[in-house]
């Protein structure tokens, strides 16, 4: 326990060296993926693995559990009116829809993840030098208390360029795919290093399996077959528009997917960011 009179600290001291942390973990990177000649992949949060990147660990179970502690062995109906148990005696009094699992799978998921260079034509991190509030589009995240957040230090005249202060020129590398950003969570400023893998809507050619696939087959006969593929990458996962999550207006900026895409890992999934308040954030980011 601390001795007598507590001193207070300046904000930007911990903000200081959250900006010296980063720059330092993007250099360091930086190094290793140059000497090994290939980009760098986040093994912390890696989009690839949709489990754990989506939802946390506790967001679902297996088994439930009653208020006295026992097993809830209520049974359940799949769509197809088939019953189903967690185990255990079944008490047929207590017989109910399977609600949850007809919710879970309605919700709407990504296809797959890409690269910022296999998405964008040209990608760029800002087209017109800075971030604008008008560059930002939000995606099928409920982050839009995030997004406002956003939009409220790019409008700041007194403080032009607040957002920069979140995204350190010194730390990225567009090239090797990794980039830092700096938030302030739990009282201090904190910094996160993610690569440039982003979620996007359609799935590759050869897995889509629905009517996508079959009009653009049927559209398409007289293509060659690699022409087709292309022509089907250009048309559904290709630039700002094929993103499942945030998005930029203009077709080859990336600032706004990646900077949500760092505040989702700083959180522990994207599920973490779904709903919440922009005055709370906003507050701590100015």
């Amino acid at each position: 326990m601390p001795q007598g009179d507590v001193k207070g600290e300046s904000i930007a001291v911990s903000y200081k060296q959250a900006v010296q942390d980063c720059i330092a973990k993007v250099a360091t990177i930086v190094a290793e993926c140059r000497r090994n000649n290939q980009k760098y992949s986040d093994p912390y949060f890696d989009l690839d693995d949709m489990d754990y990147c989506l939802n946390s660990l506790s967001a679902t179970s297996d088994i439930s559990s009653s208020s006295d502690g026992s097993q809830d062995n209520t049974v359940t109906f799949d769509v197809t009116q088939k019953a189903t148990s967690t185990g255990g005696p079944i008490f047929w009094g207590n017989v109910q829809p399977d609600s949850a699992q007809q919710d879970t799978a309605s919700d709407p998921t990504p296809a797959c993840a890409k690269r910022v260079g296999d998405i964008f034509d040209n990608p760029q991190f800002y087209v017109h030098r800075d971030a604008h509030v008008k560059d930002m589009r939000q995606g099928a995240e409920g982050d839009c208390w995030f997004i406002s957040s956003l939009g409220c230090l790019c409008v700041d005249t007194q403080f032009p360029k607040l957002v920069e202060k979140l995204c350190p020129p010194e730390a990225r590398d567009e090239k090797v795919g990794v980039y830092g950003f700096i938030f302030f969570r739990d009282g201090e400023w904190i910094s996160e290093i993610i690569d440039d893998k982003l979620y996007i809507n359609a799935p590759d050619y050869d897995d889509c399996d629905d009517d996508r696939r079959a009009v653009w087959d049927r559209s398409h006969s007289r293509l060659d077959p690699e022409v087709s593929r292309e022509e089907y990458r250009k048309t559904f996962q290709s630039n700002s528009d094929a993103l499942f999550y945030a998005s930029c207006a203009n077709p080859n900026e990336t600032w706004v997917p990646l900077i949500e895409k760092a505040f989702a890992k700083a959180h522990g999934d994207y599920n973490a960011i779904d709903g919440g308040w922009p005055g709370y954030v906003h507050a701590k980011y100015c």
